[in-house]
């Protein structure tokens, strides 16, 4: 079905009615009666070309048995491909010499049909970054990938941004979508959620039939990202909603609001001190966060594009050391009198005070502040 979707969406994109592609499996199909794939871990990755071609009548129905025919007529899904690739010498010389497809398509199958609940090993919610390096050679074009869970079916388009512009990408993506709710579907209905495409060198994101202001499918209904602002929207670990329940049924407490101090004998410039540490909330995903639950079924993680870091600053080098550290505890109760709003990013404080050359020397190490770990 989705590769009849897939054929349907690339005529109306390119105007081509045959798509030559790479059709990739997992492998662990249960191709004979004899075969016992029980005591196996892992894939076996089988990969083969497949010509799909329009037919005359190229309505929804008429589409779906074509491509349904092309694939059953591969023998035991394609798997004796790769032995006549790449261990038959003969063979393999004259495959080499046909056209490459430039698609690659993989469905990756239902990923939740055990219940999560019960599983040993669970997919993390946490974003896994780049697939590949940006230097790698990319062996297709275009790489379209296909997976269901909770019920919802996700495609992925991966692309290089050096050949392809996004809103080509976005409408071969959105004409997928499309075409895959006007396939007749064997059983109950699904719905479909595709994937927005991005340059494959940072990830693949959803392109969907959402407003553009909305991404991923773990967004939850009512929150809505600012396009400017907003990079992703992330579900809670199990230790952050503790953490978060915590800070709410005591905020005055200021359980996880903690403290570092760190004298440094040494000259010290401001502005090269607060670019560096701005540096560190731009490349850090986790400290560009706040935390939003009002208003909606469960918490959520904001990621923001940008958390702008303000550096206090005060200079104390003429004070005596005595009111230094006077000054210096005063100052640490009324941070954590103040505290953190969670929703705003970033959720920590830094400041810098300059306290003259020696200074630090002859301060008494039972006055240091002892918390550890930023807020």
């Amino acid at each position: 079905m989705l590769l009849a979707a897939l054929l349907r969406a690339w005529q109306r994109w390119c105007g081509q009615r045959t798509l030559l592609l790479d059709l990739e499996g997992h492998g662990r199909a249960p191709l004979f009666d004899d075969i016992d794939l029980s005591r196996t871990v892992g894939w076996f990755t089988a990969i083969c070309p497949l010509r799909l071609e329009l037919p005359p009548d190229d309505g929804a129905q008429a589409v779906l048995q074509a491509v349904t025919r092309c694939t059953a007529a591969l023998p035991d899904r394609g798997i004796g491909y790769g032995l006549l690739r790449y261990l038959n010498p003969e063979a393999g010389a004259v495959l080499r010499g046909l056209p490459a497809p430039a698609v690659s398509f993989n469905y990756l199958g239902q990923f939740d049909a055990v219940d999560a609940r019960q599983a040993p090993v669970r997919t993390a919610p946490e974003p896994t970054g780049a697939p590949r390096d940006p230097s790698f050679p990319r062996r297709h074009l275009l790489e379209i990938n296909g997976s269901l869970s909770d019920g919802m079916l996700a495609i992925d388009i991966h692309y290089s941004a050096r050949l392809h512009d996004a809103e080509p990408m976005a409408a071969l993506a959105a004409g997928f979508v499309r075409r895959c709710w006007s396939l007749p579907a064997a059983g109950s209905r699904r719905r479909a959620k595709g994937r927005r495409p991005t340059d494959s060198r940072r990830r693949a994101c959803r392109a969907t039939t959402w407003p553009p202001c909305w991404r991923r499918s773990a967004n939850p209904r009512g929150v809505r990202m600012a396009a400017p602002d907003v990079d992703d929207i992330l579900e809670l670990t199990p230790l952050q909603h503790g953490m978060l329940f915590h800070s709410l049924a005591e905020p005055d407490a200021r359980l996880y609001f903690e403290q570092v101090c760190v004298f440094l004998p040494m000259p010290l410039e401001p502005e090269p001190f607060r670019q560096a540490w701005q540096a560190v909330v731009d490349r850090h995903q986790a400290l560009r966060a706040g935390f939003h639950w009002a208003k909606l079924d469960k918490p959520v993680q904001v990621i923001h594009r940008q958390a702008p870091l303000h550096v206090h600053l005060e200079d104390w080098s003429r004070l005596p050391n005595a009111e230094q550290m006077q000054r210096l505890q005063t100052y640490l109760q009324a941070d954590r009198a103040q505290g953190l709003v969670l929703q705003q990013a970033p959720l920590l404080h830094v400041a810098l005070f300059r306290l003259g050359r020696r200074r630090t020397s002859s301060w008494p190490a039972s006055t240091t502040p002892s918390s550890t770990a930023g807020a």
